[in-house]
């Protein structure tokens, strides 16, 4: 006669401290096992506490014991017990072997490499359906109180609208093997573990014809409530099902449609977004050129903005010189459905004379600080690998003096000028919007930060600098192309009182996680 004994989580495995789980039992045997038999825990020690039972009757020898481990545990103590089972098979003393951990709640926050995918037409499965445009990539890295990746620990993914998460497909960090969604009493979701490294990673992908917007949540239970991922994941279609639905198309300020668009010697033009219906505080409008998403999207502050040239701006550049193109905006509504704009036709002229004076570009640091020549990073182009180094590269290096999400991993610094002759500077005092732009392999970043220049100057009298500090969880994980062609990250400020932009900052990212040299 044969019989064995197995666990949901293996020995070995990390537990939260004060955390509830669920533990899986699978009970198999060659006869047919007892509806008397029971399991319980011995040689416990105290540190962990079964609090429930109960039985499948659905899969034969299928037993969940919900367990709590004690809060009383330090960090780094062994948990260590046994499974007894009272039976009419003798099934063997199972021995158990946790390491209980503490945990920095918000290292469980989700982070996508895109947050806004397309509704593919067809079947979409991997690893390459629909060209990748239907699926992202999910990443954490959990750590505990110390900054330390917890390795190997289950976290339970799901989302607000629990049955949202039935709307999409889910894939392990191979990017192969399908994860099933699981009932867990009134919230269906997944467990997950991290890897030996505390990379807590799988892949979305959109269902055929089935637009949502998703909102994910991480949760250890006995430790922490729901902790949202970074951003909604908006799955949406190219335009809306009823073609008459569009909202009214954006207007830019001095342009008829249909004609050419002329920058007149300035660097930027004013957006309007007409009013639309059922309009809210904390709407996201996305900027479209020929029905491909841009980096520029505007958060709905107050519906004041809406319906004149006061508060949306972008630069000339953003357009093909010469070509004919349509422009157009997304409105991405948490809980509800997408909005499409009809489109704006242009044909961009170009520079006028005298051209339009950008100011001058930021200057970008490494995470080991400011005001030290040695530290700044120049510009590189991502597609010239023979002239890579170590100075012109956004890599693990640079970035490796923070440790936390939330750690500075760059510094940005912008100077302003008193010198009212000085084009290329802002003037001291402006408010400035830097805005982060990040397109790897595959992660794609968008961020963009406010913060004001020093009304008075420094040292020499006459300019000021403003820091900007770049979280390590927007550069991390931004790995470079099969060609060897590294990420692109940029950098480019607007002056908010000038409506007036900076010349772009451009350089090379490949920042990707590689086991114990994870960045």
């Amino acid at each position: 006669m044969s019989s064995s004994v197995s666990i949901s989580i293996p020995y070995g495995y990390s537990v939260i401290i004060g955390q509830r789980l669920n533990l899986n039992v699978t009970l198999t045997s060659s006869v047919s096992i007892s509806d008397n038999t029971y399991i319980q825990i011995i040689n416990a020690d105290n540190k962990i506490t079964l609090l429930d039972s109960s039985r499948s009757d659905e899969v034969p020898g299928l037993f969940t014991l919900f367990l709590e481990i004690s809060p009383d545990i330090n960090d780094g103590d062994s948990i260590n017990f046994e499974l007894y089972i009272s039976s009419n098979v003798a099934f063997p003393k199972k021995p158990v072997m946790y390491t209980g951990r503490t945990l920095k709640n918000d290292s469980l926050t989700l982070f996508y490499d895109k947050n806004a995918l397309e509704v593919p037409t067809q079947p979409n499965y991997p690893p390459s359906g629909n060209d990748g445009k239907s699926r992202t990539r999910v990443m954490a890295i959990v750590r505990d109180e110390k900054g330390n990746p917890i390795p190997k620990v289950f976290v339970f993914i799901s989302s607000v609208n629990p049955k949202d998460i039935e709307k999409v497909n889910l894939y392990q960090s191979d990017n192969e093997t399908k994860i099933e969604i699981k009932q867990n009493i009134n919230d269906e979701g997944i467990f997950l573990s991290t890897d030996w490294y505390g990379n807590l990673v799988f892949y979305i992908y959109a269902k055929e014809l089935q637009p949502v917007s998703l909102e994910f949540y991480t949760r250890i239970f006995g430790v922490t409530n729901e902790i949202p991922a970074d951003n909604a994941l908006n799955i949406v279609n190219d335009k809306p099902e009823n073609p008459h639905d569009y909202l009214a198309a954006p207007g830019i300020e001095g342009y008829d449609n249909g004609g050419e668009l002329t920058n007149h010697g300035q660097t930027s033009f004013l957006i309007d977004i007409p009013p639309y219906p059922g309009a809210q505080k904390g709407d996201m409008i996305k900027m479209r050129i020929n029905n491909v998403s841009t980096i520029y999207e505007y958060p709905l502050l107050q519906l004041s903005e809406l319906g004149n040239y006061s508060s949306f701006s972008m630069p000339y550049f953003a357009f093909t010189v010469g070509a004919v193109s349509t422009f157009s905006y997304v409105v991405f509504r948490q809980g509800r459905d997408t909005l499409y704009s009809r489109s704006l036709t242009l044909t961009y002229t170009g520079e006028s004379w005298p051209k339009p004076v950008y100011y001058d570009k930021c200057v970008v640091y490494s995470s080991f600080g400011v005001n030290e020549p040695n530290n700044i990073i120049e510009e590189a182009d991502p597609k010239d690998c023979e002239h890579a180094t170590s100075h012109n590269t956004v890599n693990c290096k640079a970035i490796s003096k923070s440790h936390d999400l939330d750690d500075p991993a760059l510094f940005v610094q912008i100077t302003g000028t008193n010198d009212i002759t000085d084009k290329t500077k802002p003037p001291l005092g402006s408010m400035v919007d830097l805005t982060l732009h990040i397109k790897s392999n595959p992660r794609t970043v968008t961020k963009t930060y406010s913060k004001q220049i020093p009304s008075v100057a420094g040292s020499d009298g006459q300019t000021a600098t403003t820091t900007i500090n770049i979280a390590r969880k927007y550069v991390r994980d931004c790995h470079e192309f099969k060609d060897c062609t590294a990420g692109r990250i940029e950098f480019s400020y607007q002056v908010r009182s000038e409506n007036t932009h900076s010349q772009t900052w451009v350089g090379r990212i490949d920042t990707a996680s590689t086991g114990e040299g994870d960045c």
